[in-house]
Order: structure tokens, then sequence, then C-alpha cells
């Protein structure tokens, strides 16, 4: 009788280890969060080939391009760093 209530009593503490350990690492707080910052880089279709270049400077310098689009001939590239 006494072994079943202590392994009882070792059943709910391990429970309850267990589960105060999940619910404590869900409460993790990330005081510092990631800041960026942004960059619009235009050129004509025409100038495309003298878009490298820069383009290649800019990801030396630590800009990711996240998007790329086009209007009436001239493009619009997106680049983006932390802070």
């Amino acid at each position: 009788m006494k072994n079943r209530r202590f392994a009882a009593l070792v059943a709910v503490v391990l429970f309850c280890f267990i589960g105060w350990s999940g619910y404590a690492q869900g409460q993790r707080s990330y005081s510092v969060k990631q800041t960026w910052e942004y960059r619009a880089m235009t050129f004509n279709g025409t100038e495309a080939e003298k878009a490298a270049p820069q383009m290649n400077q800019l990801g030396a310098d630590g800009w990711e391009l996240v998007a790329c689009g086009t209007t009436n001939g001239w493009y619009v590239c997106y680049f983006k760093r932390p802070k």
C-alpha cells in the first residue's frame, strides 16, 4: 500500500514538473526585437545591365533584395537590412 502511494506521489510530482517546465518555456519574453531599414532602387529596363554592379554593392553592404516589380518599363527593387 505504501509503495502505491509513493509511486502515485512520484507520478504526480513528475507530471507537475513537466507541465510547469513546458509552461515556463512558453512564457519567455524576448525584449529585443529585430528592426529593419529599407531602401528602394528604381531603374529603366534599358539600364538593367548598369544596375547589376549597384545591386552587388548593396548586397556587399548587407542589403537583401526582398521584392522587385515593373511598371511601364521601370523596375523597382526593395531591399532591407538589420539596423
